[in-house]
């Protein structure tokens, strides 16, 4: 199975899809999905901000955490 999908890497663009997430199996077990999309998914776009701030992170779809069949992300380099 695979975990995580590549779909395009450009210098400027990484798409990626994230099949299977250990957070989001382990909040989801405990009903507290929302407490794990806080903490943990939600952060996702701060510290690509905190990382550079011409990174920005764009997810289009709900994640695995938000009941989504898979996090669907685009990391976009800016400038």
């Amino acid at each position: 199975m695979i975990f995580l999908e590549t779909i395009q890497y450009t210098d400027k663009l990484w798409e990626l899809k994230v099949w299977k997430c250990l957070w989001a199996d382990t909040f989801k077990k405990k009903n507290a999905a929302d407490i794990g999309y806080a903490t943990i998914c939600y952060a996702d776009f701060s510290g690509a901000k905190a990382f550079s701030p011409k990174l920005t992170l764009k997810r289009p779809k709900p994640s695995i955490m938000e009941g989504g069949e898979c996090c669907h992300e685009f990391d976009i380099w800016e400038g």
